[in-house]
């Protein structure tokens, strides 16, 4: 629970940074996504998303479905004795007409969310499945400025 805690504080308060991104090509553009969100996600595909600051979390983004999902594999607490790997997909809920964000932390978490885009913010709420069973909101908020 406190690492999961620890993990929305280093998300809210962090600079993300993304390195070597991918340029954007023909192909790339003529496929958008189905919305906003994953637009903004997919900015992050192709280069290694890191927090700043003593407690690291590290991504690397890819395309699953082109325009419709998106992987996430990374590590939380990054160079500590706590760390572990983590695992995240993007997708497009017609139901809810919201991006899902299904997120496996380590062996034991699990985590289901929805996304979407406001006023240029990625705003959501999560749940747990698995393991922790709380509920988190969250926002978070991907400019040109932060990605390198």
């Amino acid at each position: 629970m406190h690492a999961i805690l620890a993990l929305m504080v280093a998300f809210t308060l962090s600079a993300p940074r993304i390195t070597a991104p991918q340029p954007p090509t023909a192909a790339a553009e003529s496929q958008k996504s189905l919305d906003p969100a994953l637009d903004m996600l997919g900015r992050m595909v192709g280069g290694t998303w890191r927090t700043t600051g003593t407690f690291v979390a590290e991504f690397k983004y890819e395309w699953r479905i082109k325009g419709k999902a998106i992987r996430a594999l990374g590590v939380i607490a990054k160079g500590t004795k706590d760390e572990f790997p983590a695992e995240a997909l993007y997708g497009w809920d017609a139901d809810a007409k919201k991006v899902y964000y299904l997120d496996i932390h380590g062996h034991s978490t699990v985590y289901k969310g929805l996304t979407e885009v406001k006023d240029g913010k990625f705003v959501g709420e999560f749940d747990g499945l698995i393991g922790d069973k709380g509920h988190y909101r969250f926002e978070d908020e991907l400019t040109d400025a932060r990605i390198t």
